[in-house]
């Protein structure tokens, strides 16, 4: 078998779905010792034509190289299928450790793997040919899973390969190398008769380096990618504002139609406030009536000019509240009465111009208009 990560696209042992980068070569090796320091090396060298597809090949040792395929299928949200064969050779079995060469039946291992993605969790599971099982369970279809947690930028793994559990953890040291680190529980048989007496239990290292003559292209995809993102996060923000100045502006809005509401409350009560605050008898009180009266009297008749009847009469309403005994006045508010086809009313304010002026040959001929 195989030293742990001595396949591309993998936890450890079990086989992952996975994107790649097209052009990518890459070189690796995988390290085991066990507990009386034997150490045995594994070297890959890969190639990904696609980002969905990987080819390449595991030295194992001078008798043994291997070839390996793996192919993503399907990736959609959170959720991955892959498929492909490793340990492509002739030979019945193939091992790293030349000192026991037969522990296990594992070439041509065709498999099929899938994840499921949860926030920072990722569950895989599948299905392989011989390279997952020992001498002693030999099935065409045995299962295999792990987890993976990524956290700070770092993968820690546990799985169970269909033969033994394993657990590590792998980083980015860089932008195109990672390195992988892993305890390995072969058995707890003592004898360990089912690997042929091989080491139960390793300690395994990775390191990965990746080439591609478009590393420069691709480092200006990722700053396109960073950047992209920075502007959906930023749009985000400029909608949020958006919304909080049109709220604001709305606000804004209902504030103003309360104040004018309240001018408009004033000026209807600017009478009573002329007489609360001041002597009806004073001087300063009857110059700022008359100023008053004038101001509504020539509101109204800029109104009455526009054909603004209805607030003409406000106008004229206001300054006969604030002056009772003004034949103008009342003679004004009959003339748009009757523009209003209101003749009853208008003939009503008429009468009263004429009792505070009996005299004004003007308002006699305004009521004989309308008799």
């Amino acid at each position: 078998m195989a030293n742990p990560f001595g396949h591309f696209s993998t936890l450890i042992n079990v086989p992952v779905a996975e994107d790649f980068r097209p052009g990518d070569i890459e070189f690796g090796t995988a390290i085991s010792a066990d507990k009386d320091y034997q150490y045995d090396f594994d070297y890959m060298l890969n190639y990904s034509p696609t980002d969905r597809f990987k080819f390449g090949m595991t030295y194992l040792n001078q008798d043994n190289v291997v070839f390996n395929i793996h192919t993503t299928f399907y990736k959609f949200k959170n959720l991955g299928v892959a498929t492909g064969i490793r340990n492509i050779k002739s030979k019945e079995s193939v091992s790293s450790q030349q000192e026991y060469p037969d522990n296990q039946h594992n070439t041509y291992s065709p498999y099929l793997t899938s994840y499921l993605a949860l926030g920072p969790f990722k569950l895989h599971f599948g299905i392989g040919g011989e390279g997952f099982e020992t001498i002693f369970i030999e099935e065409n279809q045995t299962p295999f899973g792990g987890l993976e947690v990524r956290f700070l930028g770092t993968r820690y793994m546990i799985e169970h390969d269909g033969k033994d559990i394993n657990a590590g953890f792998r980083f980015e040291t860089g932008p195109n190398t990672d390195f992988a680190l892993a305890y390995t529980q072969l058995g707890k048989a003592e004898t360990n008769e089912e690997y042929n007496f091989a080491p139960t239990q390793f300690i395994s290292f990775a390191f990965n380096y990746r080439y591609n003559r478009k590393t420069g292209y691709y480092k200006k995809v990722e700053e396109v990618k960073r950047v992209e993102k920075s502007l959906r996060r930023h749009n985000k923000n400029l909608d949020a504002l958006k919304l909080e100045y049109e709220l604001e502006i709305e606000k804004l809005r209902v504030t103003r139609t309360m104040l004018e509401a309240d001018v408009q409350r004033l000026t209807e009560d600017v009478g009573k406030a002329i007489d609360l605050k001041m002597k009806p008898n004073s001087e300063d009180y009857k110059q700022k009536k008359d100023e008053l009266v004038m101001d509504l009297y020539s509101k109204s008749f800029d109104a009455y000019s526009n054909r603004q009847y209805k607030k003409a009469l406000g106008y004229i309403s206001k300054a006969v509240r604030i002056e009772k005994n003004s034949a103008m006045l009342y003679m004004r508010m009959g003339s748009i009465y009757y523009k209003m086809d209101a003749p009853g009313l208008a003939l009503e304010s008429w009468e009263v111009a004429r009792q505070l002026d009996p005299e004004n040959e003007t308002i006699q001929k305004l009521i004989r208009s309308v008799k």
